[in-house]
């Protein structure tokens, strides 16, 4: 099973295990930087995590910023050109904040290198100019990207990836507007509609009892914990698992309280935890809470002690998730 990496991991590191069976650790500027004309060189950083992260994130990567901001055209793809739009894209600050950069960064590129069939000297698309980009033109390309070459269909896929171009094009296009037409190509398109299978099936009070089990069972009490506070206070399972602090149960300042922050709207709720009558409205939840060992910061917290450090007192992330799809 893939292992995730930990919290902290520097951008466009990788490890690799060696012969010995240590592993080794090395740095690579990405692709999109490389064909835009980046002069960093590959990097490889020896097998102490602890060096390697220091000069990532205090050397290498910032080298990388440096040269994203001032020098991110000059060699690179032509100005006004679809490559030239994607790789202004990748020195945004939206680009930046995406979580998914891997996913953006494939579906560009499915884009940017689809080769024109109609085009008189077999360009690719990113070689194309954005003027001469027009929504009939994306149409066609569109309708070619949804079959795979045995002919499968990926609707599903290429409609995420016709709206991945569609905000890189808004987002430069505000930047550049001189250089990007305001029209943009990859809106209004007539995608595809994908089937769906009905839909989500909400979990009962008799699913979670048995996921619960089934978790402190294995030895993942947090993700037990976890589900629970998803199912009682409707968390999110990213805020549930990055954000939610034991200062925001019953406070100081809200002894009754909860405090339940939604990252993704930015909204904090104060959530009462006793009734008019004082009856507890959670008893089950806060009997679970007052069991769970307070490890750090963070109410969700690893299981097993962190292979590298030794440490229980990071967030949890490789336990959690392979024993929630183990359970499931």
């Amino acid at each position: 099973m893939r292992r995730r990496k930990p919290l902290g991991w520097p951008h466009y590191m990788v490890e690799k295990r060696l012969k010995s069976g240590m592993i080794a650790y090395y740095w690579s500027p990405p692709t999109w930087a490389k064909d835009a004309g980046c002069t960093l060189d590959a990097e490889a950083l020896g097998t102490d995590y602890a060096e390697a992260k220091k000069r990532c994130d205090e050397l290498l990567n910032p080298l990388l910023d440096a040269w994203r901001e001032e020098d991110v055209v000059v060699g690179g793809p032509e100005r006004g050109t679809f490559s030239w739009l994607i790789v202004t894209y990748r020195t945004s600050r939206n680009y930046e904040n995406l979580k998914s950069k891997r996913e953006y960064d494939n579906g560009l590129e499915l884009v940017r290198s689809y080769r024109l069939a109609k085009d008189a000297f077999g360009r690719r698309l990113g070689d194309i100019e954005l003027l001469a980009l027009r929504r009939h033109v994306i149409q066609r390309v569109y309708d070619k990207l949804i079959y795979k070459e045995d002919g499968t269909k990926r609707a599903a896929h290429i409609n995420r990836v016709m709206r991945y171009c569609r905000t890189a094009w808004n987002v430069v296009q505000r930047g550049h507007p001189d250089d990007v037409p305001s029209e943009n190509p990859f809106s209004g398109l007539d995608l595809e509609k994908v089937a769906t299978a009905g839909g989500a099936k909400p979990a009962t009070r008799e699913h979670l009892i048995e996921f619960i089990k089934v978790a402190d069972r294995m030895g993942l009490s947090s993700v037990g914990t976890a589900a629970m506070l998803a199912f009682e206070w409707l968390v999110r399972e990213v805020d549930l698992v990055q954000n939610f602090a034991w200062s925001d149960y019953r406070s100081e300042d809200y002894p009754g309280y909860v405090n339940i922050r939604h990252g993704k709207t930015g909204e904090n709720v104060l959530l009462p935890l006793t009734g008019a009558d004082g009856c507890l409205l959670y008893p089950e939840l806060e009997a679970r809470l007052s069991t769970t060992p307070r490890l750090g910061e963070l109410v969700i917290m690893r299981d097993q002690p962190d292979r590298k450090s030794g440490a229980f007192n990071s967030p949890l992330k490789t336990s959690g998730d392979e024993g929630r799809r183990a359970i499931l």
